[in-house]
């Protein structure tokens, strides 16, 4: 008689993506850790009856057949014992033809080409090219069209795409009874009353509901700057500490959560979510980008005009580097801390309302880059997230193409010299209402696809796409939300991102996607998210954001 190991020494995953069903056959795929036991032991029970619905509390009917198996996990070939042999998935299928494709292109025909031409065209010299060539274009380059063809195609079969929680200054307020909405600090309110705890557990609820990147408390790193700290009367020193506490909070969330019995996934990585020069000014100015000297032209007024562009591209060179100087500030306060920094895995910088800032948030990084070089520290993958209120850019007179350019491009000088700033390993658009952000996006991917095809750019070039929206609609006079469904909210986003993957007009070049929500999306719309897209998400290709950003 089985009996239940409350505590195994291992546990399987199932594997979604990797699984199928040819005809009435199910092939089911499994992830097991790796220890010292060579075998496994399987259980197993079918039936023809479904439960009543997929709710925890359905009803269940008894199995009408069962049996057991022992796998032999020292074979490679997963073949259970007694020699029956596990057919191979369809990804594990695209992947071996794949690996066969390209090493035959690269390793054989390619070599025999070279070998053909240099040693053969002296004794035929008249047709020796003709041999050349059918093998050197013919024969390898066809096989490395297809290898790299089906390479693509693994990657899309495991699927670029993973969770992200945002934005938890209305979770603290809705869900923890912190009051954030109304206050200068928003969710480092809870820090500064000691509600740590609260945050902790908002971080939790996200990871529980199918989060697999977690931010740090909001304004604590997002809005907060020494300048937002000394107005609420607080030091540069002790705003330091309340800065570093936000991503201290999400760490020991991130290890309760690997702890818990209801654990789904051990890969969790925490963003430090830092945002724009605007958020920091009162009233907040990151969704209508007027910012006041040397950041910016002029300083928000409700009495005359406001402007966003100067008249002098000198005094627009000078904004771009006042808001390069105060970004890198900040994050310097993080990455001067050894501990801090070790727990942050990569680095958001959201809701950016103006083309300048996006360069000037280059610039920070690229001074970022040097002073981690001189503390012999590793640096970070990083993204940036427009926003786009309504759809349509902040800035008036620009495009989204004025904004991918101003992320990804290089960047004309004051002296007439190209810029090669880093380039960020995603880009996308967050803060936004769902309902106006397909027609932005759409419009970012064409940007990012004649960009890509204008510079030829490598594919390890390509940026990944990040994409939140709000759960609800804010309305920023009265500082009110209205509310959505959480499942219509998730399949509405579930259904833009097919819809951007299978654009027939313009490609999706993104290598990855990552998908999650930001202010009003709590663990509610999260959890219907997941669900929504089922198997076609995974955190392991989060891991492809940091090795993509080593090959820049």
């Amino acid at each position: 008689m089985p009996i239940v190991d409350r505590n195994p020494p291992r546990e399987a995953s199932f594997l979604g993506s990797s699984s199928s069903l040819t005809g009435d056959v199910p092939k089911l795929a499994f992830t097991v850790p790796t220890n010292d036991e060579t075998d496994q032991f399987v259980i197993y029970a079918f039936g023809t009856s479904k439960p009543t619905s997929s709710a925890v509390d359905a009803i269940l009917f008894e199995h009408q057949d069962n049996g057991v198996l022992r796998l032999d996990l020292s074979n490679t070939s997963g073949s259970p014992s007694g020699g029956a042999h596990i057919p191979y998935t369809p990804y594990q299928k695209i992947v071996i033809a794949h690996a066969v494709f390209a090493a035959v292109g690269f390793l054989i025909f390619l070599p025999l080409g070279a070998l053909y031409a240099r040693y053969l065209r002296t004794f035929i010299p008249t047709t020796w090219f003709q041999g050349h060539w059918i093998i050197q274009f013919l024969l390898a380059g066809v096989s490395i069209v297809i290898g790299v063809a089906l390479g693509i195609r693994s990657v899309e079969e495991v699927g670029g795409r993973h969770l992200d929680d945002n934005h938890k200054g209305t979770t603290l307020e809705e869900c923890e009874g912190v009051r954030t909405s109304n206050t200068a600090l928003w969710s480092a309110e809870a820090l500064l009353e000691q509600a740590e705890d609260a945050l902790v557990n908002a971080h939790l609820s996200f990871l529980l509901a199918g989060s697999r990147i977690i931010s740090t408390a909001t304004q604590s790193s997002y809005q907060c700057a020494p300048s937002t700290f000394n107005s609420a009367g607080i030091d540069g020193e002790r705003a330091s500490l309340l800065m570093r506490k936000a991503v201290q909070a999400a760490a020991l969330a991130k290890r309760t959560y690997l702890e818990d019995p209801r654990c789904k996934d051990n890969v969790i990585f925490v963003a430090l979510s830092v945002g724009p020069f605007g958020a920091t000014l009162s009233p907040t100015q990151e969704f209508s980008g007027f910012y006041p000297p040397p950041y910016g032209p002029k300083k928000f007024t409700q009495e005359g005009v406001n402007v966003h562009s100067f008249d002098e591209e000198t005094d627009e060179a000078l904004a771009i580097k006042a808001l390069a100087d105060f970004h890198f500030d900040r994050l310097r306060i993080f990455s001067s801390d050894d501990d801090v920094w070790d727990i942050i895995d990569c680095i958001a910088m959201e809701t950016v309302p103006l083309v300048r800032e996006v360069i000037a948030i280059r610039e920070a990084f690229c001074r970022l880059h040097q002073y981690l070089k001189t503390k012999n520290k590793p640096f970070k993958p990083w993204w940036i997230s427009f926003v786009f209120p309504d759809g349509i850019p902040v800035e008036r007179n620009s495009r989204i193409l004025d904004y991918v350019n101003g992320a990804l491009a290089a960047i004309p000088s004051v002296s007439g010299q190209e810029l090669h700033l880093p380039v960020p390993s995603a880009i996308g658009i967050n803060c936004v209402d769902v309902d106006a952000i397909e027609a932005a996006l759409l419009e970012l991917q064409q940007a990012v696809y004649n960009l890509t095809m204008a510079t030829g750019s490598r594919p390890t070039q390509i940026p990944w796409l990040v994409i939140y929206p709000n759960g609800s609609h804010f309305d920023v006079p009265t500082r009110e939300w209205s509310q959505r469904d959480d499942k219509s909210w998730a399949q509405q986003l579930t259904d833009i991102v097919t819809r951007l993957r299978h654009n027939s007009e313009t490609p999706c070049m993104f290598p990855g996607i990552v998908i999650g929500g930001c202010c009003k999306a709590g663990p509610g719309k999260i959890s219907q998210l997941s669900r929504a897209l089922g198997d076609q998400h995974t955190i392991s290709d989060m891991v492809k954001v940091e090795e993509y950003h080593k090959t820049v």
